[in-house]
């Protein structure tokens, strides 16, 4: 009986050493599916983060462009307004021209000068 009773609980210790080992390999698949899932998604927000970059400089270019534009039209505008303040106003203004500045600064709305 005692020897029957010790088989007893051999394979009962070897049904829950399997039992484990299943459990910890059902572990590892899940961990492993897991972390692959984790790595997918860390490739497409790598992927979503360089989109994003790539657009971030593309606005930044056409912001710097946009920028000298607008500083060139207002030297072009200046250069006017002091010709014509000058007494000679350029060919094609038509004699009306407006006087630019730092006017959002000033709080103050640009003007016009009709020459007569």
């Amino acid at each position: 009986m005692h020897r029957s009773r010790q088989s007893l609980l051999q394979s009962d210790v070897g049904g829950i050493m399997e039992y484990i080992e299943g459990g910890l390999q059902r572990g590892r698949i899940d961990m492993d599916r897991v972390n692959s899932s984790l790595c997918l998604e860390n490739l497409r927000m790598m992927h979503e983060n360089e989109r994003l970059r790539r657009k971030a400089q593309q606005l930044d270019q056409e912001n710097k462009a946009l920028l000298a534009e607008l500083k060139r039209k207002q030297q072009q505008q200046h250069a006017s307004a002091s010709a014509a303040s000058q007494g000679g106003a350029p060919s094609g203004s038509g004699g009306v021209h407006t006087t630019t500045g730092n006017f959002k600064a000033a709080g103050k709305q640009p003007t016009m000068h009709v020459n007569k």
